[in-house]
C-alpha cells in the first residue's frame, strides 16, 4: 500500500484520539466534582437537621417546666429543675434568668455537652472527653411583661466550633420562643 492510499483510509489520527480523551477526562472530572459537592452538602444538611433536633428537644424541655398561675392567682415558676443533666433532676436553675452571654459561653446550669448520638454526657463549663456538641440556652424576661413572659433561646453547635463565641458557625442551630404564664 502506498502513502497516498493509507492517508485516504478511514480511521482516527493520534490528534483526534488525544482531543477525544481530553474532552472525556474533563467531563468525568466535572461529574466527580459534582458528586463531591453533593456529598458535602448532604453532610452539612444532615448536621444541621441533627443540631436543630437537639435544640428543639431542649426548648421543649424548657417549655415543660412550671410557668403558670395557680388557682389562687399566685405565680408558679420552676426555679429548681436542672436541665443540664439527663434525666433532669432537682438542684438546678429552672427558669431563672440566665447571664446575658449564656449562648456565647459555657455557663453552669445553662449548658450541657452531648456525644455524637445526642446523648448528654455532662454539664458545667468544660466539655468532657467525647463531646461532639455543645448545647447552650438562655432565659430572659420578656421586656413588655417581665413577670409573666419569658424568652427562651437554645443554641447547639459542634464542639470543635464551640470556642467561636458570638458569630454563627457552620452546623449550628438556634431556636427561640416566647412563653407567657397561663391560668390553670
Amino acid at each position: 500500500m502506498n502513502a497516498r492510499a493509507a492517508a485516504n483510509e478511514p480511521g482516527f489520527t493520534l490528534i483526534e484520539v488525544l482531543v477525544s480523551l481530553s474532552i472525556l477526562v474533563t467531563v468525568v472530572l466535572g461529574v466527580a466534582q459534582s458528586f463531591t459537592l453533593a456529598i458535602r452538602s448532604n453532610d452539612r444538611a444532615r448536621s444541621m437537621a441533627f443540631t436543630t433536633i437537639l435544640a428543639a428537644e431542649q426548648l421543649e424541655r424548657l417549655r415543660a417546666l412550671s410557668w403558670h398561675f395557680d388557682a389562687a392567682g399566685s405565680r408558679i415558676t420552676d426555679l429548681e429543675t436542672d436541665l443540664s443533666r439527663s434525666p433532669e433532676q432537682a438542684g438546678g436553675v429552672g427558669l431563672r434568668p440566665s447571664p446575658a452571654d449564656a449562648l456565647d459561653r459555657n455557663v453552669s446550669g445553662y449548658c450541657d455537652f452531648l456525644n455524637g448520638t445526642g446523648r448528654s454526657i455532662g454539664a458545667g463549663t468544660s466539655p468532657p472527653t467525647g463531646t461532639a456538641y455543645v448545647r447552650r440556652w438562655s432565659i430572659e424576661p420578656l421586656a413588655a411583661h417581665p413577670l409573666d413572659g419569658i424568652v427562651l433561646h437554645v443554641r447547639v453547635l459542634p464542639a470543635q466550633s464551640a470556642l467561636s463565641s458570638e458569630r454563627p458557625v457552620v452546623g449550628e442551630a438556634r431556636v427561640s420562643t416566647v412563653r407567657a404564664r397561663r391560668a390553670w
